[in-house]
């Protein structure tokens, strides 16, 4: 019996930190999640250079710095992705505070490093 409620703490542990972050979740507790965002920051920067060097084709978006942007920035670039989508009417506060945070980070660097 112990193992099996072992498994299923386990199990749901597991679970909890396989689903994609939220946008409320990050900035209920930014610190919690700070690497986290970062990390994802830089898989996408690095699919970006991997895109290029293997010639596979076009980048997602086009920063014009070559450095890595800090943990304030990017927070800034999904605030202002939240607050463009709210703006628009898309979605209510309640559905932006759902979204995977991950998402709203590629769509906030396409908006603001559009490649041309």
């Amino acid at each position: 019996m112990n193992k099996l409620i072992l498994s299923l703490l386990l199990m749901t542990s597991l679970a909890s930190h396989s689903a994609p972050v939220t946008y409320k979740q990050y900035f209920n507790n930014p610190s919690q999640y700070a690497l986290y965002l970062k990390g994802f920051e830089q898989g996408i920067t690095l699919s970006q250079v991997m895109t290029v060097y293997r010639e596979l084709g076009t980048k997602l978006y086009c920063s014009p710095q070559e450095r890595d942007l800090s943990i304030d920035e990017i927070e800034a670039i999904i605030q202002d992705e939240a607050k463009r989508i709210l703006d628009s009417g898309a979605r209510t506060q309640e559905q932006i505070d759902q979204q995977p945070i991950g998402a709203m980070l590629i769509v906030g660097l396409e908006q603001n490093y559009p490649c041309k």
